[in-house]
């Protein structure tokens, strides 16, 4: 499969009969047009997404990112800090350079200026046609996600990594705050069940409560008016997030950037597994090989999983160590 929209079957128009036009009888309904499935969306970059911990030596690291820019170790970098993100460049006369184990070196100053602290997690995005490779602290991400227009959507597309059908489709019969379990419909007609933390739960419920989704079948995601919302509400988000933060347009972050950089985060911590567990992927007819029949997370350690990315404990989690959460040995 490419990464090419498959372009919708357009029926052609009845051709009229020769002789006398048809006319439509007194009083009859108008016929309905057939609903034709909408394109799926498309990356419209080529950017690389990453995530790494800052370690006390002011050292950030992800293979995939480093591979995608082509720098070799000693290779000389120029940093360049600004209020909400660092961009490193590949420079002759720059302060910094790629270790031999592919480390990257923030300079201290860059550090102090985001308020980066040993341990910090920070968003990679790499542009190799460009050449640059931008870095974000948490505090730019929470600066997106306080400019988002509904609670409920933005934290649900980081934390649950959903799809933007799939948040569209929820409906207050397929959350269970018991064992804070939802359940959704998505592409392709499937349905994915995934656990979410009890905070995301409750402003779901919340949510559906005071916007009228009294009906159990209809949608959890509502205007204030209760009319529910469609795909255009996302796009209205994105736009005004825009407006406020010119880096969102720069860095083309929509739905799906949130959505890859969760499971890009998941699977350098927990593996591909789980992965691919979080990301709904656990169907046949994949192109992903025969291995992934027999490889296969259970339910804890998709929990597990979110537990360490919101910090909040999850009923369906086994305790979480303390030391390093989400550490696995490659």
């Amino acid at each position: 499969m490419t990464n090419a929209a498959i372009p919708p079957l357009l029926l052609p128009a009845r051709r009229p009969r020769a002789g006398r036009a048809h006319q439509p009888q007194a009083g009859a309904a108008p016929r309905r047009g057939l609903s034709l499935p909408e394109a799926p969306i498309t990356r419209t970059t080529s950017s690389v997404y990453g995530m790494s911990a800052l370690d006390r030596g002011g050292r950030i690291a992800d293979r995939a990112v480093i591979e995608a820019m082509a720098w070799t170790p000693g290779t000389r970098l120029r940093v360049d800090a600004s209020r909400t993100h660092l961009t490193l460049r590949a420079a002759i006369d720059g302060t910094s350079a790629v270790s031999e184990h592919r480390y990257l070196w923030l300079p201290a100053p860059a550090r102090h200026r985001l308020g980066l602290r040993p341990g910090d997690r920070v968003l990679l995005a790499a542009h190799p046609q460009r050449q640059t490779l931008v870095v974000y602290p948490p505090a730019a991400l929470d600066e997106l996600l306080a400019h988002s227009c509904a609670v409920g959507l933005r934290r649900r597309c980081v934390e649950t990594a959903c799809r933007r059908g799939g948040a569209l489709a929820l409906r207050p019969i397929e959350l269970d705050p018991t064992s804070a379990w939802s359940r959704s419909r998505e592409k392709g007609d499937t349905t994915r069940s995934r656990p979410v933390s009890p905070t995301l739960m409750s402003h779901l419920l919340a949510h559906a409560t005071e916007r009228g989704a009294a009906t159990p079948g209809g949608p959890v995601l509502r205007y204030r008016s209760g009319q529910r919302i469609t795909r255009r509400r996302y796009d209205c988000i994105w736009t005004r997030l825009g407006q406020q933060l010119p880096w969102v347009v720069a860095q083309s972050v929509s739905t799906h950037w949130l959505r890859h950089a969760t499971l890009t985060w998941v699977e350098r911590n927990f593996g591909y597994a789980v992965a691919r567990a979080y990301a709904g992927h656990n169907g046949s007819g994949s192109s992903a090989g025969t291995t992934t029949t027999y490889v296969r997370a259970d339910v804890e350690e998709i929990a597990a999983a979110l537990t360490a990315l919101t910090g909040e404990p999850h009923p369906l989690a086994p305790p979480v160590r303390t030391d390093e959460p989400g550490h696995r040995d490659d």
